[in-house]
């Protein structure tokens, strides 16, 4: 609505003639938009201009044409705000990501005091927050930019290639990692005065000012949205309101457009993560123990206590069944109490790697104690097949 009131320079009456619009009624008009915005209403300008088959021809003009020609001078109708309720679930959906270690951003082509009011409703924007505008971060340095990225909420008036090169700073995929690439990317600049000072940065840059890159979900509905889909670590496509552009961008698709179904894709994909470490932590305990016992039974001259077909049962029966209880576990709401593992996290971690070794041990000195003790201890002969 304020880009079109620029243009505007008169105004349509309740009798239908127009009226100029004069410096104190143009302050009380964007007044009223700020006002509007303040209420979380999208705001918009309808206006138009006469006897536009004088300035062009309709049926060959250009969009340039149109845009130089008639997108000026022009008469204004009316402004109206337009409301757009969160959904019920938003804001709790908002805290739930925040409480699981996860940072929300907003990224919008709405007006900035318009997107500001939304984020505030939904608990995206907090205190000591950053929200900007798209022609503000388009000017900024990867250096600047690095230093915002930690407290940026909310990037209003955004075009598509912002989020794209919001993402790329966060995670550093598809950044240009040669002169040649970086050059096709900024035709007419020079890569060795302008490297530093253009969004979105170059690989070697990247990697000097960051140990390791976000783990950074994008979510997306139309045809411009696929770069920064695809940019993502996972893309999130609308499976209702989203072009087949965005769904085959994206890694998953939200059948239903809500929010909500994040925190539950979230929550599954923790659980089946923490299931797969389940699952190796019991099955490299069993098999660390099989493997160990019958090697130090060989080594001491024993008579193995597992044999060929022992082992095989160990495997395939016994230590697959339990294991697949473990590994298919349903998600508990706890999952989202903790924050999320870090891009280069080992899939056996140091706890995993501390319970094996301990159980293990203890394993293997209860074996060998009843390997020694046992006839004597349960009165029965050792090696015997009758007992």
């Amino acid at each position: 609505a304020e880009a079109l009131l620029e243009n505007c320079t008169t105004r349509l009456q309740p009798d239908g003639t127009e009226a100029p619009i004069t410096p104190a009624l143009r302050t009380e008009l964007e007044t009223l938009i700020k006002d509007y915005a303040n209420q979380a209403l999208r705001c918009v300008a309808l206006c138009h201009r006469k006897d536009i088959q004088t300035m062009i021809t309709p049926a060959t003009a250009t969009v340039e044409q149109c845009a130089q020609k008639l997108e000026n001078n022009l008469c204004l109708d009316s402004i109206v705000g337009i409301a757009d309720p969160l959904r019920a679930d938003v804001v709790d959906a908002v805290r739930i990501c925040q409480r699981a270690g996860i940072f929300v951003r907003m990224v919008t082509g709405d007006n900035l005091d318009t997107a500001n009011a939304i984020a505030k409703q939904a608990g995206i924007l907090t205190e000591g927050g950053v929200s900007m505008i798209g022609e503000q971060f388009r000017k900024l340095t990867p250096a600047e930019l690095d230093k915002i990225l930690p407290r940026l909420q909310v990037l209003a008036r955004s075009s598509p290639e912002d989020k794209h090169i919001l993402v790329q700073r966060l995670n550093g995929g598809l950044l240009p990692d040669s002169p040649e690439t970086w050059s096709e990317l900024h035709p007419g600049k020079d890569y060795n005065t302008d490297k530093d000072k253009v969004l979105p940065g170059y690989k070697q840059e990247w990697l000097l000012s960051h140990q390791i890159g976000e783990v950074v979900g994008v979510t997306g509905d139309g045809t411009n949205d696929g770069p920064a889909l695809k940019a993502a670590d996972v893309g999130l496509s609308m499976g209702l309101s989203g072009t087949d552009v965005a769904k085959k961008a994206s890694d998953i698709i939200i059948m239903d457009d809500r929010f909500s179904s994040i925190v539950k894709a979230v929550l599954w994909g923790r659980s089946v993560f923490d299931n797969i470490r389940k699952f190796l932590q019991f099955q490299l305990t069993v098999n660390v123990v099989a493997l160990t016992i019958t090697f130090l039974s060989a080594v001491a001259g024993y008579k193995p206590p597992l044999n060929a077909v022992m082992m095989l049962w160990v495997n395939l029966i016994m230590d697959t069944m339990g294991a697949l209880a473990l590994g298919t576990e349903p998600p508990s709401e706890t999952l989202l109490d903790r924050r999320p593992y870090k891009r280069d996290a080992s899939l056996i971690s140091r706890p995993m790697w501390r319970n094996i070794f301990v159980q293990a041990t203890y394993q293997l000195a209860l074996l060998v104690f009843l390997l020694n003790k046992g006839p004597q201890l349960f009165d029965c002969e050792d090696g015997s097949t009758h007992h």
